[in-house]
């Protein structure tokens, strides 16, 4: 069986995608697109606990050899 990795948003993170979510809402008038925007961020963020790998390299190259990879 595979290992599931755990994920978590850090503070600034989850601070980060309230905002997003705040413009989209109330400065876009949006509510639907806000919380699909969320939905999509969630879901992405979910996958990575079954595939950790997923998604390619950063280009900058300290980040990269970290591991960092941009989804």
């Amino acid at each position: 069986m595979k290992q599931k990795y755990k994920t978590f948003f850090t503070r600034r993170a989850y601070d980060d995608l309230r905002d997003v979510y705040r413009y989209i809402k109330e400065e876009l008038q949006n509510n639907s697109s806000a919380i699909k925007i969320v939905d999509e961020v969630e879901e992405r963020i979910a996958v990575l606990e079954n595939f950790p790998l997923s998604g390619r390299l950063v280009q900058d190259g300290v980040l990269q050899r970290k591991g960092y990879r941009k989804l």
